[in-house]
């Protein structure tokens, strides 16, 4: 009996390794705000980022609100990490706040894994954490600490909320190698900004970058009149335009601070 439970662990390890999505499914916990405690059951376009995501070596996405990318990203790296050897998983944020939630929610699926699928950690805290088995590491910083980096793949969230991010590219570009990643992810924030820049040279070809494209209508419990009608009334019409359906607004509509307090205030949770 012990023997036969053996070989179930060593083929679900196996297919877990070769499978990110089944891997999330089946393994993968995460907290939803409304339920808790919930499997990571991916929505059909996030199933469609994830190949863009391992197939191409700079990846750019404007996004809507709560589309949860930043989960995607973190529980990616976990897994990247988990299953092949020597990655440097690097995810940049716009505050070190902001980093920390990011490495909280890899934390969380690691303390929800069964026992025998937990990876033997070298390090596990708020910025580092470091997988013994797989000479593997993710960290969770600013973009500040790029300077000197190896990384086998960057993930910058909210790129167009950094502040000077036009600087910090040119200390993250060229920790990139021939082998390294880039992926951007952003809601939008007028067009002042480093990725208003980068997108829409995307747009026109003028950078390496793919641009992955999707919309709210793809997720299901967007799509009910009376949640629309709620938002768009406590976000306003500039409020809906730019979180949800990523226009990027002219200088002057663009998001000021009691606009963005406003949007931060109305909207029910955050990835």
């Amino acid at each position: 009996m012990e023997e036969n439970i053996e070989i179930v662990k060593d083929v679900e390890m196996k297919r877990c390794a070769e499978d990110f999505v089944y891997f999330c499914e089946n393994y993968v916990k995460i907290n939803d705000p409304t339920i808790g405690m919930i499997n990571f059951t991916l929505y059909p376009y996030q199933k469609r980022y994830v190949e863009e995501l391992q197939n191409n070596k700079f990846l750019i996405t404007k996004k809507f609100r709560q589309a949860g990318f930043t989960t995607l990203n973190a529980i990616w790296g976990l897994w990247k990490c988990m299953f092949s050897k020597d990655n440097s998983i690097v995810f940049f944020s716009r505050s070190d706040r902001y980093a920390v939630e990011t490495g909280y929610i890899v934390k969380r699926a690691l303390d929800e894994l069964p026992d025998w699928l937990k990876p033997k950690m070298e390090k596990n805290n708020d910025h580092q954490k470091l997988f013994s088995e797989t000479n593997s590491k993710l960290f969770f910083y600013k973009p500040e600490h790029s300077r000197g980096m190896y990384l086998t793949h960057c993930f910058i969230d909210e790129a167009a909320y950094i502040e000077n991010m036009e600087k910090h590219w040119k200390c993250i570009y060229p920790t990139i190698s021939k082998r390294s990643k880039c992926t951007v992810v952003s809601s939008p924030n007028g067009k002042e900004n480093w990725f208003y820049k980068i997108y829409t040279q995307a747009e026109k070809l003028k950078n390496q970058f793919k641009i992955f494209h999707c919309t709210y209508l793809e997720r299901p419990d967007f799509l009910k009149e009376d949640w629309i009608a709620t938002t768009k009334k406590n976000l306003g019409a500039k409020g809906w335009s730019q979180e949800f359906e990523c226009i990027f607004l002219d200088p002057e509509t663009k998001t000021n601070c009691l606009f963005e307090e406003k949007i931060n205030k109305s909207l029910d949770f955050f990835e």
